[in-house]
């Protein structure tokens, strides 16, 4: 049958063997070598963190939180202080293994992870929010987190190598098992630092959500009117002047739908003063940027 912790090496370095799979043999190693800080590892791995356990770097997902609410869907909170936005822009993804793998299996599709569930009430209750909060994240950052425990067991494996260990099918011999013993198996050295699964925020209600108040239709088509006028006196590349007229093309559809979705409105504002920020020095750019946080403002509450 050969080795089993060269079949482990081999099956981490195959993409088409599922994480789960690979984890699971890892168990059998563990288990018959007697390496329980391994071995409890790769449970929990299998079986996801529980609440208010350690966990690994890896795990944590960073992105940006959005609130679902009932009237538009999904729509993005922002904080006011600097220490409550970098806690509102990660989350420990707690979920197992087998989840995480339906998770990312199309990295090009953006996920929502919840928040712990005391972080979304706090969050509720001293903020207008409505319906769940979660952290809008890439799929690739699932995919990041499965490659993570794949290198992790593909480490572990060459270690037990070059201890001498190696078993025969699904054996190891009395001299492999002492090895193993002796052998400094730290799981910290596998995966790197942990942290503990809780958010801090020193002051939850200094968040801001986006609200759904009538539009301007008129000052909006005022504005890029005015924006549009001025950004000529602009230098723009090529492609900064495209996303820039595509987000005013945006804000002009919004502007005359019957239902305008407020947090579209803000995004394409948000995207063209990014753009318009290298110019804020001038005069002109100024008074573009300025009138561009004044429309966001309308658009968000505190």
């Amino acid at each position: 049958m050969g080795s089993i912790v060269r079949q482990l090496q081999e099956e981490a370095l195959n993409p088409d063997v599922r994480t789960s799979t690979l984890l699971r043999k890892a168990l059998v190693v563990a288990s018959k070598l007697g390496l329980s800080e391994f071995e409890r590892w790769v449970n929990v791995e299998l079986r996801g963190y529980a609440t208010g356990t350690e966990i690994p770097e890896y795990r944590w997902v960073r992105g940006r939180p959005y609130a679902n609410d009932p009237h538009n869907g999904w729509i993005p909170i922002y904080a006011a202080a600097a220490d409550i936005a970098k806690s509102l822009s990660k989350v420990p993804s707690c979920q197992s293994i087998s989840e995480l793998e339906c998770f990312g299996s199309d990295r090009t599709q953006h996920i929502y992870i919840p928040f712990p569930i005391e972080v979304q009430h706090d969050l509720r209750s001293k903020n207008d929010i409505e319906g769940e909060i979660a952290l809008h994240a890439p799929g690739s950052a699932i995919t990041r987190i499965l490659d993570a425990v794949r290198t992790n067991v593909l480490n572990w494996a060459l270690k037990l190598e070059a201890d001498g260990i190696l078993g025969e099918g699904l054996s190891f011999s009395a001299d492999e098992r002492r090895a193993a013993s002796s052998s400094a198996q730290q799981v910290n050295y596998f995966y790197g630092g942990v942290h503990g699964s809780q958010l801090q925020l020193s002051s939850p209600n200094s968040v801001q959500t986006m609200t759904a108040p009538g539009v301007d239709a008129a000052g909006l088509r005022d504005l890029l009117a005015d924006l549009r006028d001025r950004v000529s006196a602009i230098e723009l590349s090529a492609r900064e002047r495209a996303v820039f007229d595509a987000d005013a093309n945006t804000i002009e559809v919004q502007a005359a739908s019957p239902a305008p979705k407020p947090a579209i409105l803000v995004e394409s504002l948000r995207s063209m003063r990014a753009i318009l920020e290298k110019a804020a020095g001038t005069a002109v750019g100024k008074l573009m940027t300025d009138a561009i946080d004044a429309a966001v403002a309308s658009y968000v509450s505190r």
